[in-house]
């Protein structure tokens, strides 16, 4: 448990770095309106009468647009964002038309914009003719208004959800998806984004004049779930009332949506919802303009709007009560049952993995994570916070409740989450099949023992999101000395399906120095023995399978990483973790590496390895003197997490400059492997 400890207290350290850079300073609430009609600011502008050309692709620059109005206030900036994320989903579903500007890590939306529009990128970095985007006559947008205009007839009116039960929003948004809507947030002011665009007491809606008809409020949420209910609002009812507003927002997309099979079999999206802890002294929210830009998940909507998935946002500590809903504030939890939020949870996870079981085998996708930093954990800053579990145990707990409905994360975790524009990427052309450059992995590595040294492979993490991969390749991946050291990149072959482009460049940049092994714990981010155990549709050896293909789609035949979220103890637990690492052998014959090694033994041919993590040179002296060569080689597995080579390269050069003969030797993971399983 002490490194552990020290292990989250390092990661959490970095995290909050990261979104402290993510979300910039101050952190402040966007002011208040200071003039009449300022949500009209939000998304207005003189409209070009611009025809929609199907062969263009449209941009629209909606950072630039929302921050050039310091008037609008944090609500109306969120629910402008959240709609254009929306319309862009809809809008792209069959081909990309429009792509928007608005996430800021390492301005990774332009970057891939610049490259993927340019014919010298495609032809120098891809070896290819010009295809995709690149040709494409670009359309520029002024305003969110020459939008809705532009993309009228891609959405058939609107969501609206309550201010008060902020889980509407993730209703709505199901809604949208499955019947082509944008989401509005219920207002009773005349000057609101509701007003303006359901046409209430507005004679001419900004500048539209006769060019826009307003259009029909078709899914109200608002004011539709109460306390007291007896049956939840539109279940027919189906479903008894959880005395959860929140809970019963969920049930009723659950009744409307999963249940009648509108939503994606396969997709899920696990965002955060509306809530936020500030409001403003006339009720809005005051979200902090970081948490809009980066964690809010607003512009990552797109693809989960085009593919059609179901939105939530649910609490998965069984007995603990979640810090965002004042309605189970107070209340006792039953300790076979749980919070009203996990029984939902249930509910919702179960409904899911039956509509899934109706077609060919394939594991759940949900993008998205936990909002440790937000809701739900111990880091928030709120009242009987000491009395939740920290994010490590909430991130473990989270992945074992959903692999037992055989759903795996695509883990958009704070504050990295922001990805626009996967609703384009998904277009990508996808080739059949990646080989790799590696020497190592087309089997040519000479695994020379002579002398002894300390092996070490470097394991160069974390991209099991496919938000992390698209902006941090940018600066980890995209470093002058990527080449002169033997890394092992690990990606989860899942995140295909939302940055096809980030995985295409990688293999077409690699050196014979950079090898892609599969990042945790497979396909995406799940518990094999959660899965292992459980009684609902998906089985291990199927998931086995699954990645099979994947693994030879992308040339792989390592693990990277699997985390283990609890040791071995017990004969049961002797053989569960037996049964998965021979599941695992299957597919990644070459080696596994494991955060929990203990307890196992050699149980398999397949050589498994357990992993350390290193988040600096002191780190990974440490493993080293804890490893040391001295009788024989000694073998020292590393993670680091959004490093580059050129920071791996000078914890080496620090460590060999010291006193002492560490005789540090990074190879590459095959020969790793390889001597690995020769020496024991």
């Amino acid at each position: 448990m002490g490194s552990l400890a020290k292990l989250f207290r390092a990661l959490t350290a970095v995290m909050t770095a990261i979104l402290a850079l993510t979300q910039g300073a101050p952190s402040m609430p966007v002011p208040e309106p200071a003039r009449e009609n300022a949500a009209l600011s939000a998304i207005s502008a003189d409209i070009l009468p611009l025809r929609f050309d199907h062969e263009a692709l449209y941009t629209l620059d909606l950072a630039a647009y929302l921050d050039a109005r310091p008037g609008v206030s944090a609500s109306d900036y969120y629910d402008t964002a959240l709609m254009m994320g929306v319309l862009q989903g809809l809008v792209n579903r069959d081909a990309p038309r429009l792509y928007i500007f608005f996430t800021s890590a390492n301005n990774a939306d332009r970057v891939w914009f610049e490259r993927l529009t340019s014919s010298t990128y495609w032809r120098e970095k891809l070896g290819r003719e010009p295809q995709f985007l690149a040709g494409k006559e670009i359309v520029a947008l002024q305003s969110p208004a020459d939008a809705l205009y532009v993309f009228r007839d891609f959405f058939k009116g609107f969501a609206v959800w309550d201010n008060e039960v902020p889980a509407t929003s993730n209703a709505a948004l199901t809604a949208c998806g499955c019947d082509n809507l944008l989401p509005l947030r219920y207002s009773a002011k005349v000057d609101s984004l509701y007003a303006n665009l359901t046409g209430l007491g507005v004679k001419d809606i900004f500048n539209y004049k006769d060019r826009f008809t307003a259009k029909r409020v078709a899914v109200d949420l608002h004011g539709r779930f109460r306390q007291d209910a007896e049956f939840v609002f539109g279940t027919s009812g189906k479903y008894r009332s959880t005395g959860s507003r929140k809970c019963d927002a969920a049930l009723w997309a659950v009744r409307n949506y999963l249940e009648t099979g509108k939503t994606n079999p396969h997709l899920m999206a696990y965002h955060i919802d509306a809530y936020y802890p500030r409001k403003t002294a006339n009720g809005e929210t005051a979200y902090d303009m970081g948490h809009i830009k980066s964690t809010a998940f607003l512009l990552n909507n797109d693809y989960y709007i085009a593919k059609k998935a179901f939105f939530f946002d649910l609490c998965v500590m069984k007995n603990e009560i979640p810090s965002d809903d004042p309605d189970q504030a107070g209340k006792g939890v039953c300790p076979l049952t749980g919070s009203a939020d996990y029984r939902t949870l249930q509910v919702v996870l179960a409904a899911q993995n039956a509509l899934a079981a109706k077609f060919e085998y394939a594991p759940i996708t949900c993008g998205g994570f936990t909002a440790w930093h937000i809701k739900y954990t111990n880091f928030i800053q709120a009242e009987g916070a000491e009395k939740l579990s920290g994010p490590v145990a909430v991130e473990w707990q989270t992945v074992r409740e959903f692999s037992y409905y055989n759903v795996m994360l695509d883990a958009d975790a704070p504050g990295l989450v922001a990805m626009s524009d996967a609703s384009v990427f998904m277009h990508y052309p996808h080739p059949e099949r990646y080989e790799q450059k590696s020497a190592a992995a087309r089997g040519e590595a000479t695994a020379d023992e002579g002398g002894n040294f300390n092996y070490v492979m470097v394991y160069m993490g974390d991209y099991d999101s496919a938000a992390w991969l698209n902006s941090q390749s940018l600066t980890c991946w995209d470093n002058a000395q990527r080449g002169t050291v033997p890394l092992a990149w690990s990606f989860a072959p899942g995140l295909y399906e939302r940055a096809p482009h980030v995985i295409d460049y990688l293999y077409a940049t690699a050196t014979p120095n950079d090898t892609f092994v599969c990042g945790d714990n497979g396909a995406g981010y799940l518990n094999p023995e959660a899965l292992a155990v459980s009684k609902h549709f998906g089985t291990l050896e199927q998931w086995a399978a699954y990645n099979k293909t994947l693994f030879e789609r992308f040339d792989m035949d390592i693990q990277g990483f699997l985390i283990f979220d609890k040791g071995v103890k017990t004969p049961g637990d002797f053989l569960l973790r037996r049964r998965v690492l021979d599941a695992y052998a299957s597919f990644a014959p070459a080696g596994l590496l494991t955060n929990n090694a203990s307890g196992i033994g050699p149980c398999t041919p397949m050589p498994v390895v357990k992993m350390a993590d290193a988040l600096s040179a002191e780190d990974l002296l440490g493993h080293l003197r804890e490893n040391p060569a001295k009788n024989g080689s000694a073998f020292t597995a590393v993670r680091v997490i959004l490093q580059s080579p050129e920071t791996v390269n000078r914890w080496a050069r620090a460590i060999e400059a010291l006193p002492g003969d560490y005789r540090l030797k990074i190879v590459d993971p095959y020969t790793f492997m390889a001597l690995y399983a020769r020496s024991h």
